[in-house]
This record gives C-alpha cells, sequence and structure tokens, in this order.
C-alpha cells in the first residue's frame, strides 16, 4: 500500500475520518482523554459495518480484539480489551496495536464461520502505513505547525478555533536532579471516552523534550499545543507600573489536566506564537480551567 486517503465523513452517528485499504474501511475520531489517541469506532467490509466496542482490562498489557456474537453464529462487532499500563507510548505504534487487535478479531469470527467473507488481512506493513498516515494526519489538522515531540509541519495551526501555539513552562524547585516528566497513562480512566474531535489539543502532556537545567532549577514543559491568544485589557497592578495583561484560551478540561504530570501555577513563564514571527513572551497570573476549556491569565512581558 503506497498512498491512502483520509475523509471526513460519518459513523455511528458521529463526525469522524475514514481510511480504506482494499475493500476495508477504517472509522475513526481522535479522543482527548486518551492523549489524543485515534478511536477507531467502525470497520466497514464490502458494505457490512462492524461497530468498535472498548473497555480497560487488567489482563492484557496492549489491546486485544475479541469478535462478538459468535454463540449466535454472527459477527455483531469487536469488542477492544486495552490494557490499564499500555506497553507502547509512541502514537502511531498504539494506533497499530488497536488496528491488530480488531484485524485479529475480524479473522476470528471468519475462522468461525460467523463472518462469511473472503477477506484479505492487511499485512504488517499495510497497518504500519496506515499508522503514519493517521498520526500525520492528525498533527496536520490539530496542531499544524508543530507537536512537543516532533518537530514536523512548520507552519500556522489549521485550526479556527485555536489558531495560535504556546509553550508553557515551569522551573521546577524541589528536586533539580529528577528525572524527566513521565506522560501520564493515557488508558487510566476511560480509554476511549468520546470527546469532540475540535477540542483535541494536540499536546498529549510528554513534551518530548525532558526537562533542562535552569539556575534555579529544572524547566519543565508544563504545556506546548495550540491555543487562541487575546488581548484582555491593561491594568495599573502595582499603582506604580501599567500592567498589560493577556488571555489564552487552551482546549483542555479540569479532568484532563488532572490526568498530567504539572498543571500551570502562577509566575510560570508563557511564549505565544502568532503565525511565523509574532510572539509574546509573559508571567501567568491566573489558571482557571474549567469543563470547556482552559483561560489563563498572563503578564505581558515582550
Amino acid at each position: 500500500m503506497e498512498q491512502t486517503t483520509i475523509t471526513q465523513t460519518q459513523a455511528q452517528g458521529k463526525e469522524c475520518y475514514s481510511i480504506s485499504i482494499d475493500q476495508t474501511d477504517y472509522y475513526f475520531l481522535y479522543s482527548a482523554a486518551v492523549g489524543n489517541m485515534p478511536k477507531i469506532i467502525q470497520v466497514t467490509i464490502d458494505g457490512v459495518d462492524i461497530p468498535i466496542h472498548y473497555e480497560l482490562s487488567d489482563v492484557v498489557n496492549d489491546a486485544t480484539g475479541y469478535a462478538l456474537g459468535l454463540e449466535e453464529n454472527r459477527l455483531s462487532g469487536v469488542l477492544v480489551c486495552i490494557g490499564k499500563s499500555i506497553n507502547t507510548k509512541d502514537f502511531h505504534e498504539k494506533t497499530s496495536v488497536i488496528i491488530k487487535s480488531i484485524n485479529n478479531a475480524i479473522e476470528q469470527a471468519i475462522d468461525h464461520g460467523s463472518f462469511n467473507h473472503e477477506w484479505e488481512k492487511p499485512t504488517d506493513a499495510e497497518v504500519g502505513t496506515m499508522s503514519v498516515e493517521i498520526a500525520s494526519h492528525f498533527y496536520r489538522i490539530n496542531l499544524g505547525a508543530r507537536t512537543s515531540s516532533t518537530s514536523r509541519y512548520a507552519g500556522k495551526p489549521n485550526n479556527r478555533r485555536y489558531p495560535h501555539t504556546c509553550v508553557i513552562t515551569h522551573v521546577d524547585n524541589n528536586d533539580p536532579m529528577a528525572d524527566d516528566p513521565i506522560e501520564d497513562d493515557p488508558m487510566e480512566d476511560d480509554p476511549m471516552a468520546d470527546d469532540p474531535m475540535a477540542d483535541d489539543s494536540g499536546d498529549n502532556g510528554n513534551s518530548g523534550e525532558g526537562g533542562s537545567d535552569d539556575e534555579s532549577g529544572r524547566v519543565v514543559t508544563v504545556y506546548d499545543g495550540i491555543c487562541r491568544s487575546e488581548a484582555k485589557h491593561t491594568t495599573n497592578a502595582t499603582g506604580k507600573v501599567i500592567v498589560s495583561t493577556r488571555r489564552v484560551s487552551i482546549p483542555l478540561t479540569i479532568d484532563d489536566w488532572e490526568k498530567r504530570e504539572y498543571q500551570p501555577v502562577a509566575g510560570d513563564r508563557i511564549k505565544v506564537c502568532k503565525g511565523s514571527v509574532a510572539v509574546e513572551w509573559g508571567q501567568i497570573l491566573d489558571f482557571m480551567p474549567g469543563t470547556m476549556g482552559t483561560t489563563i491569565l498572563f503578564e505581558f512581558v515582550a
């Protein structure tokens, strides 16, 4: 499979995307609850729709798929059990694990005689190609410019709700010799909770850049992703100095922040990029997470 095409469409009553190989179509959306990992909600083979269901499991390491409805001599869907400590953290490798587990369940149903199709299961190489395409698609539509773990697609984010990018850093004075923060387990709660695609931030909580030593401690990347920045007002904060306050909106909710290693605090540094040359620097004044997203106020420095 040399090239794939990802198309925006609908399946299972949801706005999603599809990617095809031969007679098989995979329908997926991005779930912020799992570090923006793709959630495949349906597989269609020769016009037959196979719904995909998910649950957490204590007995599997990565992901294992099971054909549903075999007792009734029919395939009514696929159940994917996801281990709470999934072995890999890499975006496209996680996608490959999910696709392979679904394919194995479909093959199981065919072998059992519950799904009467002459189906050629995609090879590992083909699954790998699809997974890379899905990962590239995610970065392109949700982040556009960059992500903390890769420098691909330099440019401006292609997201009208969040047209800018920002980086929030925190100086950790507690233990400057500690290891870099580890990404929170994306399968911790609901592994495949539905979230609007437009609210995906493209930032998975693991910067990939690690911490760097600062004069006063270790510098930690708290957030690196898309945002919307706008001027708020100018105030006389101290009675002597005029302070320019800016507002930044980030598509992460209270629940999203609770799953992360760090949250922004007053005093953290913020850098906002608006296009290729416009850059704003500042210091965070207030961090206000909500159920629909997060607002951050910062003092504009330069």
